[in-house]
């Protein structure tokens, strides 16, 4: 809680900019369909990680060594994954579903209709 608090009250690095990075999961997204998140630059103290460790198949360690950015508008990273959860989620389910038989479908379509509108289908 402490680093969080020094965070947000950091200086950052260079120009005091923020960066907006989209974050895809999957081929054929882009900015229409990509979940953005405000960042900054700060510099790492001794506890910070700035890497991604991993071990492969063959028991060999990696690290993959990451830029020191924070997530620096909370709230806005709040609505944008809420949003993006929202406007990602029919096409997640489509893909799902896609060699899926037509109950199996027509079950997941009264259930979203039932969710998002308190509908049922017939």
């Amino acid at each position: 809680m402490r680093r969080k608090l020094e965070l947000q009250k950091y200086k950052t690095r260079g120009e005091n900019t923020p960066h907006i990075l989209f974050l895809t999961q999957d081929k054929g997204e882009g900015f229409d369909n990509a979940l953005s998140v405000t960042v900054s630059l700060f510099e790492p103290g001794p506890e910070d990680k700035i890497g991604y460790d991993w071990e492969d198949s063959t028991g060999q360690r990696h690290t993959m060594d990451m830029p020191p950015y924070f997530i620096s508008d909370i709230e806005a990273a709040r609505r944008n994954i809420k949003e993006f959860i929202y406007l990602a989620r029919p096409g997640y389910i489509e893909a799902l579903l896609t060699d899926s038989n037509p109950i199996v479908c027509r079950t997941f379509q009264a259930a979203l209709a039932y969710t998002a509108f308190g509908q049922v289908i017939n």
